[in-house]
This record gives C-alpha cells, sequence and structure tokens, in this order.
C-alpha cells in the first residue's frame, strides 16, 4: 500500500508540471484528480489494502540470473482495478496535453505524448499483477523515473525560449524608447535615480 500511496501522491503533481510547460490549465481536471489521489492515499494510510493483502513472496531467478521476488496476494476484490482505471485516466489526459501542445510546440508536444504512452506501457506490468493477479514481477517506478528527465529537458528547454522573448521584448521596448520623438524618462523614486532615458533627454 504505501507504493500506492505515493505514487497516487505523485501522479497530481505530475499532472500539474506537465499542465505548466504546456502552458494548458486544466483546472477541473487537476482538480478531479487531486481529489481522487488524496482519497484514495487517505484510504490506503488508514489501512484499506488497495492492492489486496500479500500472502506471499516468491523468488524468481531470470536466465541471466537475476532473482526478482513477486508478491503473492489473496484473490477477490480490491481497489486496485479503480485506482488502476485512474492512473490510465491520468497518462491518457497526458497524451492529450501532449497532443494540444503539439500544435504549438511540435518536439514539447511529441516528447510529452511520447513519454506518456511510455509511461502507459509500463503501468500495464503493474496492472496485470495487482488486478489480473499474474505472476509478474514489480518492474519498480520506472514510469516516474522516465519523466525525470524528459521533464529537466522541457523545463530547460522552456526557460530558454522565455529568456529568449524576455530579450526580444527588450530590445523592442528599448528601440522604441531611442526612436521616440520626445523625451522619455523614467525615475526610480526609491532608489532617487534615473533608471532609463532616451537621447531626446
Amino acid at each position: 500500500n504505501l507504493r500506492t500511496t505515493f505514487a497516487l501522491l505523485t501522479y497530481p503533481l505530475l499532472l500539474s508540471v506537465v499542465s505548466e510547460i504546456a502552458a494548458i490549465r486544466p483546472y477541473r481536471i487537476l482538480t478531479f484528480v487531486t481529489i481522487a489521489c488524496l482519497l484514495v492515499s487517505a484510504l490506503s494510510a488508514l489501512g484499506v489494502p488497495i492492492n489486496g493483502t500479500v500472502i506471499g513472496v516468491r523468488p524468481t531467478q531470470f536466465p541471466w540470473g537475476e532473482t526478482l521476488t513477486i508478491v503473492e496476494r489473496e484473490a477477490g476484490w480490491s481497489w486496485a482495478g479503480p485506482v488502476y482505471a485512474l492512473i490510465f485516466f491520468i497518462q491518457a489526459y497526458v497524451i492529450h496535453v501532449g497532443w494540444q501542445t503539439s500544435r504549438r510546440d511540435r518536439l514539447a508536444g511529441t516528447v510529452i505524448m511520447t513519454t506518456g504512452a511510455t509511461a502507459i506501457l509500463a503501468t500495464i506490468v503493474p496492472f496485470l499483477a495487482d488486478v489480473a493477479r499474474m505472476s509478474l514481477p514489480y518492474i519498480g517506478t520506472f514510469q516516474f523515473a522516465l519523466w525525470v528527465p524528459v521533464l529537466s529537458l522541457l523545463l530547460s528547454r522552456e526557460s530558454a525560449l522565455r529568456d529568449e522573448r524576455l530579450a526580444s521584448s527588450q530590445e523592442r521596448y528599448r528601440a522604441l524608447i531611442e526612436s521616440a520623438p520626445d523625451a522619455i524618462v523614467v525615475l526610480d523614486l526609491g532608489a532617487s535615480r534615473f533608471v532609463e532615458f532616451n537621447q531626446k533627454a
């Protein structure tokens, strides 16, 4: 349950950061996702077995020598199905955000969509293990680790684009000030000094 709790608390943050990078404000969906994830996390923290009760752990050795453990859970209904439906909804919405972003910024949109699709594929294994009760090893937090370099790349790229837009805006502002037919003076009263002035001043 601890894995599920932390994962669920991460998804609203992930959706928020991706939406911020994409300059899309999905307030209703983000509110719904945050409330749903907080409710399920609270249930998990209160001891409700979201993925079912673990009844055993079985080691499995792969041909290359690595040994992984496979969790065996008690049969019966669990909250895992609805929780995975929520997770797949969030990941599908991230792909939708990428699609909307690709209209404005093809590279960022493609990266977001590709990462969202890969995250869905990475979630299928734990889904099959937790919901379908298949004997599969848990592959860890791959879907979250996948987002770290992608978000870093997108954030640094967005920062560079903002810096370029700011520099361009400052150049246009300076050109307007310099080409004005009248004297323009900007005074900082708090510091008692001239901040900006043109040649006519």
